[in-house]
């Protein structure tokens, strides 16, 4: 099961929710999912690097963007019992604490009529576009930045 942590300021501020995946996260902004991919023979290496202070990382971003809309609200649904401490720098003022869990994050009106719940089956992100009467299917609109398409051609 993925959990998904809110944005208390431990992030870059476009950041709502994010979500541990297999070998990378998932970042849910306003109008986008940005899925962010690592080498795990990168980070096994980095064990094996002792005293060295910059390393090299492989890694693939790409943005889900949900063209043309304007979400009413973000919030995180089914809150687990535990919590993520983020212990980041030496300065305690930009420690964030307590930072609930959530098992589902939902999206308000995503588009007019248009609402999405993002939850996981098992370790696999799931989302579900949820229709209501008067909501407009043709309103939803995908766009793939950072992937190129691989097209099976068969001779």
């Amino acid at each position: 099961m993925l959990s998904f942590v809110p944005n208390m300021g431990q992030w870059n501020e476009q950041v709502l929710y994010k979500a541990d995946v297999q070998e990378g996260a998932v970042f849910f902004m306003k109008d986008r999912f940005r899925y962010n991919f690592y080498s795990p023979s990168d980070i096994a290496a980095i064990h094996d690097r002792h005293g060295e202070e910059q390393y090299n990382i492989s890694g693939h971003t790409y943005d889900v963007i949900f063209v043309g809309s304007n979400p009413q609200g973000v919030e995180g649904d089914s809150k687990l019992n535990y919590y993520h401490n983020y212990y980041l720098g030496k300065d305690s003022s930009k420690w964030t604490v307590n930072v609930p869990i959530f098992q589902q994050v939902s999206y308000a009106q995503l588009y007019p009529g248009i609402g999405m719940q993002v939850y996981s089956l098992g370790t696999s992100l799931k989302y579900d576009l949820l229709v209501q009467p008067g909501g407009d299917v043709g309103d939803i609109r995908l766009k793939f930045d950072g992937v190129e398409p691989l097209i099976n051609e068969r001779g």
